[in-house]
């Protein structure tokens, strides 16, 4: 099975105006908040499967960076939306060839594991969903270890669709779903406060080792707290994974022990790699008299399975970069500025005129 990426030409033509401004407000609160950008939807035939209409739904910035596009499927019947990401092999189309596990798995997971750049495993789950049979995709972190994060998807009935992502009711709020996601596991954060800031963060992140030593100022400045979460980059950054595992086994140990490491290692970025991400960790465990406790974080698989926990929360939540910021449930990207704005224009007045430490 060759999977590609639908690309072809939408068909421009107007949905239902009801249903089309349904779908704009369901993704004006999916996507990133970003001031001054709009949400359009049209009709599409880029993807045709029974049972669902297909419409694309694209947001328009000022910013090139912030430019997004993606193929969403209604289902009618239950009124729920798929969102994620579609692929399409046109030769499959025809209708004439039924998926088959044994000869289309292998062939899927070759494709996947070439846009992914990391290896991957599929599994067919139970039970189908109309035409869509439900699939897990495991990735692996490590290419040549076994840290699979996973992430929900379907493939079509007759091979020609895969899917990777989720269906929601469209009429759920999607501060809401993240905040509901969010409250079923702990990151990394310390006191209570009278508000959380969840962060994602890759510690090989260039921007990460700015902004998040400014962000933790701005939100303490304002009486809350920030939320740590892992999303190790790992096609991009070679040592993210170790450190992000090894900052996750100090954190299980105590906050104070994760926070050394955190400014440790970005401090040092430059000249890091997997073995002295590592070798940090163990040093700071060492010097603090819980090197047993950090080892035993490590070698009960608690702390990889924090993070392999956090990189499919990630996936679930809409959170594809770092650093990202969430704050009540709103995706808010890294650029310098826009979670200044947010949270001065969300938080109530006499806690947005605190003063906040200077970096």
């Amino acid at each position: 099975m060759t999977v590609l990426l639908c690309s072809a030409a939408p068909l421009i033509c107007a949905p239902p105006p009801q249903l089309s401004e349904k779908l704009a407000a369901f993704f004006r609160g999916w996507y990133a908040h970003i001031p001054g950008s709009e949400v359009v939807v049209t009709s599409t035939r880029d993807v045709a499967l029974p049972g669902l209409e297909a419409y694309r739904v694209e947001r328009r910035s000022g910013s090139k960076s912030f430019q997004e596009s993606n193929v969403v499927l209604y289902d009618a019947a239950t009124r729920e939306i798929f969102v994620g990401d579609a692929f399409q092999d046109p030769g499959r189309a025809d209708g004439r060839r039924m998926f088959d596990a044994g000869n289309d798995l292998p062939n899927m997971e070759t494709a996947l594991r070439e846009a992914f750049g990391l290896p991957v495993k599929v599994e067919v789950q139970t039970p189908a969903r109309g035409a869509l049979k439900p699939l897990k995709v495991l990735v692996n972190q490590e290419k040549d270890g076994d840290a699979f994060a996973s992430r929900p998807g379907f493939v079509s009935n007759d091979g020609s669709t895969l899917m990777l992502g989720e269906f929601h009711p469209l009429t759920e709020n999607p501060a809401a779903f993240r905040e509901k996601l969010l409250g079923q596991s702990a990151g990394v954060r310390g006191e209570q406060a009278s508000f959380t800031v969840t962060e994602f963060l890759d510690f090989q992140c260039e921007r990460c080792r700015v902004r998040t030593p400014d962000v933790r100022r701005l939100v303490a400045g304002k009486g809350g707290t920030v939320e740590i979460r892992f999303l190790p980059l790992v096609r991009q950054h070679p040592w993210a994974f170790v450190a992000a595992e090894s900052a996750a086994a100090l954190a299980g140990v105590g906050l104070e022990l994760y926070r050394r490491y955190e400014e440790s290692v970005f401090a040092r970025a430059e000249g890091m790699n997997a073995a002295a991400a590592r070798e940090l960790a163990a040093d700071i465990a060492e010097a603090a008299g819980a090197r047993e406790a950090y080892n035993a974080e490590l070698a009960s698989g608690r702390a990889r399975g924090r993070v392999l926990r956090d990189i499919s929360l990630a996936q679930r939540l809409g959170v594809t970069g770092t650093p990202s910021f969430l704050f009540r449930g709103t995706l808010l990207p890294g650029e310098k500025g826009v979670l200044e704005d947010y949270l001065f224009a969300s938080l109530p007045a006499a806690v947005r005129l605190t003063a906040t430490p200077v970096p």
